[in-house]
């Protein structure tokens, strides 16, 4: 299974077109927490719609939990796909080094 961490955007979007291509291609979602406007966000509710399985991380936010989201799928992961920016800074750096750390394979595709 690979995973697919994006700093800014939606990697949702990235995998939605290749799916419409390859028939083997499956999109989960895991949320880190459940967002107060998400069931208004129609873009959200557009992408999420396209997923095969939407998994919650935690019912509310707390520091820490994108990281922590991030960490439990590593570890189910096969591989890390991450789509980056130069100036990237924060959690999708640290996926990338635990993932590293872990001895997983990382593709990093750097945008801009």
């Amino acid at each position: 299974m690979d995973l697919i961490l994006k700093s800014t955007g939606c990697a949702a979007e990235i995998v939605i077109e290749q799916k419409a291509q390859q028939e083997n291609i499956i999109l989960d979602a895991v949320l880190a927490f459940a967002h107060r406007d998400m069931k208004n966000d129609k873009y959200l509710q557009e992408l999420l719609s396209q997923c095969e399985q939407v998994r919650m991380f935690s019912d509310r936010y707390f520091t820490g939990c994108y990281r922590r989201r991030n960490e439990a799928c590593i570890h189910r992961a096969d591989r890390l796909i991450a789509v980056t920016s130069p100036t990237e800074k924060g959690d999708l750096l640290c996926a990338i080094e635990t993932t590293q750390t872990l001895k997983k394979e990382v593709y990093i595709i750097c945008i801009g």
